[in-house]
C-alpha cells in the first residue's frame, strides 16, 4: 500500500475512533478524557511529522501543521471549560467523509466520487461552521483565560476556506 493510503486509513482509524471515544465521553463517561487526549495528540503528532517529513512545503500542508498544534493545545485544556471533547466529537465526525473520497479517487473508483464529494461538503461544512462557530460562540464569553480560544480561533477560518473550496470544486463541475 502507498504511503497515502496507508496515511489515510490511519486518519480514517484516528478520526473514527476519536468521534466513538469523545461521543461516550459526552455520554458521561469522564474516564475516557484521559486516553482520547492521549490518542489525538499521538495521532495529530504523528501526522504533523508525517507532512514535515514527506510533504510538500505548502500553504495547505502549513495549515495541516498549525490546525495539529492547535488540536492539541485546545485538548490538553480543561474539557469542560473549553469543551474538548464536543470539538474533538464534531471536528473529527465532520471529516469522515473526506477518508472515503480519497480512497475512492486514489484507487480510480469514479462511480461514486462525486456522490461522496457532496456527502463530504454537506457534512464538513454543516458541521465545522455552524456548529463549531456555535461552540465558539457559547465558550468564549465564560471563560477567563481567553488563550485557547484564540490560539483555535484561525483553526475555524481555515475550516470556513476549505468548505468554500469543497464547494468550488463541486459547482465547477
Amino acid at each position: 500500500m502507498s504511503r497515502p493510503l496507508a496515511n489515510n486509513f490511519t486518519a480514517l482509524a484516528h478520526a473514527s475512533g476519536a468521534t466513538i471515544l469523545a461521543g461516550l465521553y459526552l455520554c458521561g463517561n469522564g474516564a475516557l478524557w484521559g486516553p482520547l487526549v492521549d490518542c489525538s495528540t499521538g495521532y495529530f503528532l504523528y501526522d504533523f511529522l508525517q507532512i514535515l517529513m514527506h510533504g510538500k512545503r505548502n500553504r495547505t500542508n502549513a495549515a495541516y501543521l498549525y490546525h495539529h498544534l492547535a488540536s492539541i493545545y485546545i485538548i490538553r485544556q480543561d474539557p469542560e471549560i473549553y469543551r474538548g471533547g464536543e470539538i474533538l466529537f464534531w471536528g473529527e465526525l465532520s471529516n469522515l467523509p473526506m477518508y472515503y473520497v480519497y480512497y475512492l479517487i486514489k484507487t480510480n473508483n469514479q462511480s461514486k466520487v462525486l456522490f461522496w464529494k457532496k456527502t463530504q461538503a454537506i457534512v464538513y461544512s454543516c458541521i465545522r461552521l455552524p456548529v463549531l462557530g456555535w461552540l465558539g460562540y457559547k465558550t468564549i464569553p465564560n471563560v477567563a483565560d481567553k488563550t485557547p480560544f484564540y490560539v483555535v480561533t484561525p483553526v475555524y477560518f481555515l475550516g470556513m476556506y476549505w468548505s468554500l473550496h469543497l464547494w468550488r470544486k463541486l459547482l465547477k463541475r
